[in-house]
């Protein structure tokens, strides 16, 4: 895994420590099944699966949507405020599907979406 960290090393600790415990992403987990989860199996498969996806952007040399990724999850610390934009955007996107229709969108969806809408980029499906 060669992503660029150098801004944020204690990020790089984090989303290694979720993706080392983190059990291989479950696919299709809808928004519904995501927040019954606990708060530890929702950080567990969402490492999980931001770990895969990266893996096989790698895998692909697609580094730069790679790299776009990890910046999209790295903590960025202003004062004692830690922001992600990807998370922010993550959980705001759940809270929306929550309050429509959690059944008809999943947590993939949403990494995907937010892939094409920061990265310009659509995600590589595991062969």
């Amino acid at each position: 895994m060669q992503m660029r960290f150098r801004r944020y090393p204690g990020a790089l600790a984090l989303f290694l420590l979720l993706a080392l415990f983190a059990p291989p992403a479950k696919a299709d987990t809808t928004v519904a099944d995501y927040v019954k989860m606990e708060k530890a199996a929702q950080a567990n498969l969402l490492g999980s699966l931001l770990q895969s996806l990266a893996d096989s952007l790698q895998a692909n040399n697609r580094e730069k949507e790679a790299e776009c990724l990890s910046a999209l999850y790295t903590v960025q610390s202003e004062a004692r405020v830690a922001r992600s934009p990807g998370m922010m955007d993550f959980l705001q996107s759940v809270d929306i599907a929550r309050k429509g229709d959690p059944q008809s969108i999943t947590v993939e969806e949403i990494i995907v979406r937010q892939m094409a809408q920061y990265c310009g980029a659509k995600a590589t499906k595991k062969k």
